[in-house]
């Protein structure tokens, strides 16, 4: 008898079978969101695929990730055309999460859903959820590896950020050894974890540095109990 495939592996096939994936993560992207949805769009247009990336309706980018190849890859929800059945969501614990958009992908074909977070709510026709992966970027390495594609410097930095950005610079309890020898093979394609930590780490807009003098000059110092 036949043994029965896994969603993993289901999830390579359609990939490499379908032409056409809208590309989605959740509302407020962070470093592993950008990442993610960045890399796997760059990964899939370099194997001929027609991808549609958007975020929630605030296309805002975070100056700290504007820095990021592929930024250009997303188009608005106002943009979009109805003609697409394959829907890859990243990093998203809830189809609730994806925002304007939740209610177009609820009627998608096929929704392929890829997370690390244990509490993710398993939403998708397909899931890929791994909550030993320290991110979603991790996954989309190890996702890579078994398309047969040889990623390059852009879609090796899109990953390493999120790597670094969801384990906290590889301090958080989901780093890992594993975590540790994937970064060093996405550094191999020339990236510089100097200019990572600086572009991610040392940018900051004159809004956030307004904000965070606002919240130091109204701090107060209590006495322990």
């Amino acid at each position: 008898m036949a043994r029965k495939k896994s969603d993993f592996n289901l999830i390579v096939d359609l990939i490499k079978k379908d032409d056409k994936f809208v590309i989605l993560t959740h509302v407020q992207p962070d470093g592993d969101a950008f990442g993610s949805v960045l890399g796997l769009a760059m990964l899939l247009k370099k194997m001929g695929k027609n991808v549609f990336l958007s975020i929630d309706k605030d296309m805002r980018i975070p100056p700290q990730y504007s820095f990021l190849p592929g930024v250009e890859l997303i188009k608005s929800i106002n943009d979009y055309h109805n003609d697409f059945v394959n829907f890859i969501v990243l990093d998203c614990g809830s189809i609730e999460r994806l925002g304007s958009w939740e209610q177009i992908a609820k009627n998608a074909k096929n929704i392929i859903n890829i997370d690390h977070h244990k509490s993710n709510t398993r939403f998708g026709t397909l899931n890929y959820i791994d909550e030993k992966s320290s991110s979603s970027s991790e996954m989309v390495y190890k996702l890579s590896l078994n398309l047969g594609v040889e990623i390059d410097k852009d879609i090796a930095l899109c990953l390493y950020v999120g790597i670094v950005t969801d384990t906290g610079k590889f301090q958080y309890s989901n780093t890992t050894s594993k975590t540790f020898k994937n970064a060093l093979k996405l550094i191999k394609y020339d990236i510089s974890p100097t200019y990572v930590f600086e572009n991610v780490y040392e940018r900051a807009s004159l809004g956030c540095l307004n904000l965070l003098g606002k919240i130091l000059n109204s701090a107060r110092f209590l006495k322990d109990a």
